[in-house]
């Protein structure tokens, strides 16, 4: 479901719950009737909606961004890690887009930690551009294979 304009950059926590999340949550409903999952799309913004995500239908979240924006993973993670399934955790134009590679591993490494390893997808926010350095989407990679070394996530 595709939540990208539905967070607090163009409306307010009040107004998602009144009009936004009720449908939303409808949504949800019929798909698990259906054996379905729902995961939401949601950027920038979401901060003041953490717990109203937290009580919805929805099953994940994806896409948000962990730095821009005034948004940052640990609150995401606190609220909704092991709740909610979350798919993100990297910022693609901070950690991939300006950091080394050792700080696109340590990036890694915090949202494993912040998050863990089960009911996460790691993914960087809203997408991997093809102008990133190549070195630190494998650092990316490099790092996740690391984190989830040892773990049934990994033959």
């Amino acid at each position: 479901r595709n939540g990208f304009y539905e967070t607090c950059d163009f409306w307010s926590p009040r107004q998602v719950s009144r009009l936004v999340l009720p449908r939303v949550d409808e949504e949800a409903r019929l798909a698990h009737s259906l054996g379905a999952l729902v995961v939401y799309t949601a950027c920038t913004g979401i901060g003041p909606l953490l717990d109203l995500y937290l009580a919805s239908e929805i099953d994940g979240i994806q896409k948000f961004e962990t730095k821009l924006g005034g948004q940052a993973l640990e609150p995401i993670a606190s609220k909704l890690a092991g709740r909610k399934c979350l798919w993100g955790g990297l910022s693609d134009c901070v950690d991939l887009g300006q950091s080394t590679p050792n700080e696109t591993r340590a990036a890694v490494r915090a949202a494993v930690e912040q998050i863990g390893p089960r009911g996460f997808i790691l993914a960087a926010s809203p997408s991997i551009k093809a102008q990133r350095p190549v070195e630190n989407v494998e650092a990316m990679f490099d790092a996740w294979r690391e984190s989830c070394a040892g773990t049934a996530l990994l033959p």
